[in-house]
């Protein structure tokens, strides 16, 4: 018997870019149905214990409501801990069922943003990151059946936590105190202060890093993918700093939106490698699309690409290997 934990993020999906871009909305009822999915295939497959995340929407518990099945009901538990409606939810969430019930794999819908807070505390336990958004990276659209086998078979033990590999992570730290982590990319922008967190006026971003970037990717590490790609198996990443006066490149900044820009001081980047900058302005940096830490014309801040990121679970892999090793083939009855 294993451990399942389970983060349903109910704000994901919903964010200022379904104002600003052509982007839908993932509601949450699709997101319970996922859950739903999860847990029973996860029940079906083994006997094992899951832990869900508490939330002020409710999520976990109406997922719960909805099971036909009563040995699933039998098997979740909804910590009674206190919901603050933020993304220190998820954060306390992961941090306990990692080290207090000894989590096998941690699952987490949402989007790159859920992905960047579960992976602050989730230390060496596997992350499964569901993408449940229109734009996302980190986290990939995957069937929440595939998903529990995916998760059973870590629980289980038939896939060890060591056949997961670390992945690249960015981190930031800042002379004013500040640290932080994402795991797509860092960008520094002239926006002053947080606000709305997401950045909707793209002539506002100076500079880019990035650790992994695709010119199929949607946001800012489409910016850079659109001039080199860099896969998240690379040791590497690229730095770029932006100029909105020239038209040298195209790339996809929100979904249904085509920007032109120009780029200089490329550079690829080596793992631990670090980037001193003194912007000299006052300023943000959005972590995975997000604004999350400000600083002023005085600050120093450095940034380097690490291997310190979750042991991100590659869900069509993991089955793949599972059924190789003939998880699962039934049972003669």
């Amino acid at each position: 018997m294993g451990t399942v934990g389970i983060v349903v993020n109910p704000y994901s999906g919903k964010d200022v870019r379904r104002i600003v871009s052509y982007a839908t909305s993932f509601d949450n009822q699709e997101k319970i149905s996922i859950t739903r999915r999860i847990l029973s295939g996860i029940c079906e497959l083994g006997d094992h214990r899951i832990y869900m995340m508490p939330d002020d929407n409710r999520l976990s518990y109406d997922a719960l409501d909805g099971m036909s099945n009563p040995e699933v009901r039998k098997r979740v538990t909804i910590p009674d801990t206190f919901v603050s409606g933020s993304a220190k939810d998820t954060s306390r969430f992961v941090k306990y069922v990692t080290e207090e019930e000894r989590a096998d794999v941690v699952i987490a819908l949402g989007g790159d943003g859920t992905s960047r807070v579960a992976a602050k505390t989730i230390g060496d336990v596997p992350l499964i990151p569901v993408s449940t958004g229109t734009n996302n990276v980190y986290p990939a659209f995957i069937e929440g059946t595939a998903v529990a086998m995916a998760a059973s078979a870590i629980a289980g033990n038939i896939l060890k936590r060591e056949e997961f590999l670390h992945g690249k992570l960015i981190e930031v730290s800042i002379s004013n105190g500040q640290h932080d982590i994402a795991l797509v990319d860092a960008v520094l922008s002239k926006k002053s202060y947080i606000g709305a967190r997401a950045i909707t006026q793209e002539e506002d971003i100076d500079a880019i890093l990035v650790a992994q970037a695709h010119p199929a990717n949607i946001g800012f590490s489409g910016l850079i993918g659109s001039i080199h790609s860099v896969s998240p198996e690379e040791d590497s990443g690229i730095y770029a700093k932006l100029d909105w006066q020239c038209n040298t490149y195209i790339a996809a900044i929100a979904t249904g939106m085509l920007t032109r820009f120009g780029a200089r001081d490329i550079r690829r980047v080596k793992i631990g490698e670090e980037i001193v900058l003194q912007p000299g302005y006052f300023g943000t940096v959005a972590l995975d699309g997000e604004r999350e830490m400000t600083f002023g014309p005085e600050d120093t801040m450095i940034l380097k690409i690490t291997r310190n990121g979750p042991r991100k679970v590659n869900v069509k892999e993991a089955v793949q290997k599972a059924a190789d090793l003939g998880y699962l083939r039934s049972p003669m009855r």
